[in-house]
């Protein structure tokens, strides 16, 4: 009856935080979605190297590089949108025949630059996505967050290969903000995990009750930050859309009243990069102190995996038990892999070596642990 009763609320757990999610952002009220028709609308001339496509009512845009044109970018306000604290934007993207430069980020690609409410100034520049070769994005949604406040977006779009074609086919942006069902209900859902990880460990007389509690604190923080919501800055559907409520008719700029002067300024052409900005092409790194340590340590991926896992499954042991601790712990490695994998970050073999790491660190951890009790170091959990 134990075991019907946890997995059932496990179940129900689990609903919550894809509801939750799915649920997270909600449109600002009065905005609009702005797709490649408007910005085509409000920007109809552009540099060498770019052009317009297909039909007015459903347009792409395409970024071409070859002997007439190199490095082509295009920078676009975006009309009638004003500070915002969320931007969803979901897009398709090709590359053809698409030959990356001598540095990485010398491909196709599109980005949001975050400008302070005034309109003056770069904050930050947040990556959308980015392609070489033959490769397409498939129909991705993703939400973009400025870290300095409500900012006002603006469209960056660059082909900074050595020949071919990069093309924007689809295209809508549309500003959000949290609902207060995510900025309240996710610590309710967090306390439903809490007492379901402390019963589950209940089972034995060695178990006191702040030990499940210390063990259940460790699984979950290494959640929060490795899984849901993880260590990146911009965020994307947990397997299922983002629910934002329903759509708002588009105002053309020219019928629009102006916002705080700007919306009438809207329509520019190619705007100069701001005083101080990042060198074209370059891409500021994004997320968390995880995400920037594994990006500077690349080549030390295993060994940082390993690490990763060990501390926490050596607490694990300490308060819980050998047993306890290797299931949980592993539980932690697979759900971490799950979540990247359902967020859409995929999963290959590098993932796989990952969830090798993982192993060895949670194996030397036990190790250690071993060694500890039968030497006394501490007093630990009593086996199981």
């Amino acid at each position: 009856m134990r075991r019907v009763f946890l997995s059932a609320t496990f179940l129900l757990l689990l609903a919550g935080l894809l509801l939750l999610w799915r649920y997270r952002f909600e449109r600002v009220p009065d905005s609009p979605s702005l797709g490649l028709a408007e910005l085509r609308a409000a920007m109809p001339e552009l540099p060498p190297g770019a052009q317009w496509m297909g039909s007015m009512e459903h347009p792409a845009l395409r970024l071409t590089v070859g002997p007439e044109h190199r490095s082509v970018a295009v920078r676009m306000e975006l009309p009638g949108l004003p500070a915002m604290e969320a931007l969803q934007i979901r897009f398709s993207m090709a590359a053809k025949n698409l030959t990356r430069g001598k540095h990485e980020w010398d491909d196709g690609r599109a980005l949001i630059e975050w400008r302070s409410a005034d309109g003056v100034g770069q904050q930050e520049t947040d990556p959308v996505g980015s392609l070489r070769e033959n490769k397409s994005s498939g129909e991705t949604t993703l939400v973009v967050r400025p870290s300095s406040g409500s900012s006002i977006p603006v469209l960056r779009v660059e082909h900074l290969g050595e020949g071919g074609d990069f093309e924007i086919t689809q295209l809508e942006m549309i500003p959000v903000k949290e609902r207060s069902l995510w900025i309240y209900g996710r610590w309710g859902l967090l306390a439903g995990w809490f007492v379901w990880f402390v019963m589950l460990l209940a089972g034995g007389d060695q178990r006191s009750i702040w030990r499940r509690i210390a063990a259940a604190g460790i699984w979950l923080g290494m959640a929060i930050y490795f899984v849901v919501p993880g260590p990146w800055k911009t965020l994307r559907p947990l397997g299922i859309p983002f629910v934002i409520g329903p759509p708002v008719s588009w105002v053309t700029p020219a019928n629009q009243p102006a916002r705080n002067g700007q919306a009438s300024q809207a329509a520019s052409s190619i705007t100069p990069p701001p005083p101080g900005s990042e060198v074209l092409g370059r891409i500021p790194l994004q997320g968390g102190w995880i995400i920037h340590v594994k990006y500077h340590l690349a080549r030390l991926r295993p060994l940082l995996h390993a690490l990763l896992l060990f501390a926490p499954a050596l607490a694990l042991a300490w308060l819980l038990g050998r047993k306890p601790a290797i299931a949980l712990a592993l539980g932690l490695a697979v759900s971490i892999e799950a979540a990247q994998t359902a967020f859409g970050y995929g999963f290959d073999w590098l993932d796989v070596l990952d969830l090798a790491s993982d192993a060895i660190g949670i194996a030397l951890a036990i190790w250690v642990y071993r060694i500890a009790r039968h030497q006394g170091c501490w007093k630990v959990a009593r086996p199981r």
